[in-house]
């Protein structure tokens, strides 16, 4: 609660949203969701007012870079910004250096790695608030790295 009461906006860094066989990208989309809706719920500045999501994902080398954004945007996060009212970003990076390794969360006051990420709750029922075993981690020194990712080049 604290990590989100009085942000203004939220950034998710994670290299692999979406990945795991087609079904990644709904259980990536269920934690986010989940934060969100947290974030909704316990916010001072209401996210509906100005509210900002930014999430930084990394290019894989193959495929068609624009079509898998078109994807993400249309089955994850056109649905999320129509819920929540809020403007919701999806930049794809080059990264050669390993930088988005880790997954991160990102308010204005902290930053906390989040380990297996986002795809936090395991499969089954839609609904279902059943946790993967799950590692959230404060990251004091973060900011540095964070930074740089979000000036690596952009794919799209």
């Amino acid at each position: 609660g604290r990590a989100t009461r009085y942000t203004k906006w939220i950034r998710f860094y994670d290299a692999y949203i979406g990945k795991t066989n087609g079904l990644g990208l709904a259980a990536w989309g269920k934690g986010l969701h989940y934060i969100l809706k947290h974030w909704e719920d316990s916010a001072y500045f209401h996210p509906r007012q100005k509210g900002r999501v930014d999430i930084f994902t990394q290019y894989s080398g193959s495929g068609d870079p624009a079509g898998d954004v078109q994807r993400i945007q249309s089955r994850l996060l056109n649905p999320l910004e129509s819920e929540f009212g809020m403007d919701i970003s999806i930049h794809l990076k080059l990264d050669y250096d390993g930088l988005m390794h880790k997954r991160y969360v990102q308010t204005q006051s902290i930053a906390f790695s989040v380990d297996p990420g986002l795809d936090m709750f395991r499969r089954g029922h839609p609904k279902s608030r059943d946790f993967k075993p799950c590692s959230v981690k404060l990251e004091l020194d973060a900011t540095d790295r964070l930074c740089r990712i979000r000036a690596l080049g952009d794919v799209v």
